[in-house]
């Protein structure tokens, strides 16, 4: 008789090293912890916390850690790496980016997974996989190499990544270079479940102060450059129809408060908030706007937000990088969302006011989109390649699982 899913693991551990658990990449391992625990593993959360000595705000609560501060530099980090190394006491040592802060440590707790099974997930194109060694060497040397993380460190690291018995990544482009198996950044799916009793539309606007009436656009996490929040603004802006974007996460180089400033009335500001409260934020709103900027960081990626949303059957709206048309299912009869073909903000704003007008069709594909993570990403499937792949590389012992890359 075949084993359940919560019976598969016994009494593994697994040490998971994540960078600088002062900043949001706590986000991408969240889906692996929670998918881990439910099958029966042990869990273990080990990391910097770089400059800042709390943890990420909105996980600050969600999990314990076992930590060690350092300041952003490669001396700090080279003191305090065996010591962070030394907290692993995992079966199975799982790095979170191949980088100094997590991989490095990873890497020392394994002994190189000599002696014990190194897995590694990759969510970010840190090395630059679409460039050659001489296109890398300009943006080497433009960079401070006396960071914890540095183009050159990222280069060193890059070299071990065949010591894994084990990868996961985040995209197609990803899994090109690296191989391994692509697993999305979901949510748990009965906390983002729109039918909760909790999570009634009107009332969480009520609890967030947010304008009853009004088409409600949300933007959720930092405003990096390539997240295009400047060409979401310029749409919210050149908009005739009664909207308001509303702004959560704390601000990074001035852009939440030059939105604010630009937009006036069309905008609202909400601090960080808890990853719990998230759902009552997007149960609020209408809909979620993605304008990812084309270029090579970003084709690696694919946004977490994307499948918050999707979880919450809000209407998405994103444009063509890595593989949106894919997941929200562009070329499908059946559609999930709408894939915009520029950033820009004229096209933007078209897509935005044909979702407020067809709102039935606005919720048929939200209602997809739910169904397509159900279906395509749950933690049960996502649990049963995890456990196959780490029973795998224990039976494997020594013997790096070089064939599945690139």
């Amino acid at each position: 008789m075949e084993k359940s899913l919560s019976t598969i693991a016994g009494t593994i551990k697994v040490s998971l090293f994540v960078h600088d658990l002062s900043k949001n990449p706590i986000g991408r391992a969240d889906t692996f912890i929670r998918v881990l625990t439910k099958i029966g593993y042990y869990v273990e959360i080990i990391g910097f916390t770089i400059n800042k000595k709390k943890i990420w705000e909105p996980y600050a609560e969600v999990y314990n850690y076992k930590t060690i501060h350092i300041k952003d530099n490669l001396g700090s980090l080279l003191k305090n790496v065996r010591p962070l190394a030394r907290q692993a006491t995992g079966d199975l040592i799982f790095s979170f980016k191949p980088i100094a802060t997590s991989f490095l440590p990873a890497l020392l707790a394994s002994r190189g997974g000599i002696s014990k099974p190194l897995l590694l997930d990759i969510e970010d194109d840190e090395y630059g996989v679409d460039a050659s060694f001489l296109k890398r060497i300009p943006r080497i040397l433009a960079k401070d190499l006396g960071l914890c993380v540095n183009p050159m460190t990222n280069s060193i690291m890059n070299t071990f990544v065949n010591r894994c018995a084990g990868i996961t990544v985040v995209s197609k482009k990803l899994h090109r270079f690296y191989g391994g198996k692509i697993v999305l950044t979901t949510p748990d799916m009965d906390v983002y479940n729109p039918d909760r009793n909790d999570l009634n539309k009107y009332e969480c606007r009520r609890k967030w102060n947010l304008p009853i009436s009004r088409t409600v656009v949300l933007f959720v996490g930092s405003p990096a450059a390539h997240k295009g929040l400047i060409y979401l603004s310029e749409s919210i802006r050149s908009l005739s129809e009664d909207i308001v974007l509303v702004l959560v996460g704390k601000d990074q180089g001035g852009l939440f408060a030059q939105t604010e400033q630009g937009l006036r009335q069309k905008c609202i500001r909400i601090d960080a908030v808890n990853r719990l409260k998230t759902p009552e934020l997007l149960s609020a709103s209408d809909m979620v706007v993605l304008p990812q900027v084309k270029g090579s960081f970003a084709e690696a990626q694919v946004p977490a937000k994307l499948m918050d949303a999707m979880a919450m059957r809000k209407t998405v709206i994103t444009t063509d990088v890595s593989d949106m048309k894919d997941i929200l299912g562009y070329y499908a009869r059946d559609k999930r969302g709408w894939v915009v073909q520029s950033h820009e903000p004229k096209y933007l704003a078209e897509t935005i006011k044909f979702a407020i007008n067809n709102p039935d069709e606005a919720a048929r594909r939200g209602t997809r989109a739910r169904q397509y993570l159900l279906k395509n990403h749950s933690d049960e499937k996502v649990g049963a390649m995890l456990a196959a792949m780490f029973n795998r590389s224990r039976k494997r012992g020594r013997k790096p699982l070089q064939k599945e890359l690139h």
